[in-house]
C-alpha cells in the first residue's frame, strides 16, 4: 500500500490550478441510457428505513452520502464509474430525503451512513469505503471510528454539522482520510484542514481552487477529483 508519512500527509496541501473547467465524471456506456441502479432500502438503528442504489457487482463497496440540498441522484454518474472500476457503489437518501423515512431538516448523519455500512456488510461487502459531500462528509468521519471502514473521503465537510463534530470523530479514525475542499468555498478548506488535524490514522489534505462545494466541485474539477478519488481508494 503506498502512503505517505503521518507528518508530511498532516501538512500537505495540493494546490490545483483551474486553466479551464474540467467535466463531471463522464459514464462509458456510450449512447445507451445510464444505468439508473438497483432499488434497495436499508433500516437505520433507530428504526427508519432509507432508500438507496446500488451499481456494480464486487465485494469492495463505496458509500456515497450526499449533500444539502441535494439528494442521491447528486451521485448517481460517479456511482457509474466506481461500477466500472469494479467497486459496488451505493448512493443513499439521507433521512427526510425523496422516499426514506423522516422529516427534512431532523439530522442524524452518523446514524444514517452506519446504516448504510451495516446494509453493505449484510449485503456481502468484503470491504466498505465512504465518500461523503459537505454533511454527508461530517458524516463518513463520524461513522468510520470503526474496523469496517477502509478509507473515507470527503468534499467540502464541515468540521461540525448538528452536533456531528467531525474533527474529535476523526482522533478515533485509524483507516486514511482524503478531504477535499476549495480554498474559495468559505471555510471549507479550513475544517477540511481542522478534520486533517485531528486524524488518528493517515490524513491527506487537497484544496482546489475555486469556490464550488460537495459534489458541485465535480462541475470545475471533474478530471483531477475523479483521479484522486480513484487512486486513493486503490491504494487503500
Amino acid at each position: 500500500m503506498r502512503r505517505r508519512s503521518a507528518a508530511a500527509v498532516l501538512c500537505a496541501v495540493l494546490f490545483v490550478s483551474a486553466c479551464g473547467s474540467d467535466p463531471a465524471p463522464q459514464s462509458t456506456t456510450g449512447d445507451s441510457a445510464p444505468d439508473p441502479g438497483r432499488e434497495i432500502s436499508f433500516e437505520t438503528i433507530d428504526g427508519l428505513t432509507l432508500e438507496a442504489r446500488l451499481w456494480g457487482t464486487g465485494d469492495e463497496y463505496v458509500i456515497l452520502a450526499h449533500m444539502r440540498p441535494a439528494d442521491m441522484a447528486s451521485w448517481f454518474e460517479f456511482a457509474r464509474v466506481l461500477a466500472e472500476e469494479g467497486y459496488t457503489a451505493m448512493a443513499f437518501n439521507f433521512r427526510g430525503y425523496g422516499e426514506s423515512d423522516g422529516v427534512e431538516g431532523d439530522f442524524a448523519v452518523a446514524t444514517d451512513v452506519r446504516g448504510a455500512v451495516q446494509a453493505a456488510l449484510d449485503d456481502g461487502a468484503r470491504r466498505v469505503h465512504l465518500i461523503g459531500a459537505s454533511m454527508g462528509g461530517t458524516g463518513a468521519v463520524a461513522a468510520s471510528a470503526s474496523d469496517q471502514i477502509a478509507a473515507t473521503i470527503t468534499l467540502s465537510a464541515p468540521d461540525e454539522f448538528e452536533g456531528v463534530n467531525a474533527a474529535i470523530k476523526a482522533r478515533s479514525v485509524d483507516n486514511a482520510m482524503l478531504l477535499i475542499a476549495a480554498e474559495e468555498d468559505g471555510t471549507a478548506a479550513v475544517d477540511a484542514a481542522a478534520i486533517a488535524a485531528e486524524a488518528k490514522g493517515d490524513a491527506e489534505l487537497v484544496v482546489l481552487s475555486g469556490g464550488q462545494h460537495g459534489t458541485n466541485l465535480f462541475a470545475e474539477h471533474g478530471t483531477e477529483i475523479t483521479e484522486l478519488i480513484l487512486e486513493f481508494l486503490a491504494d487503500a
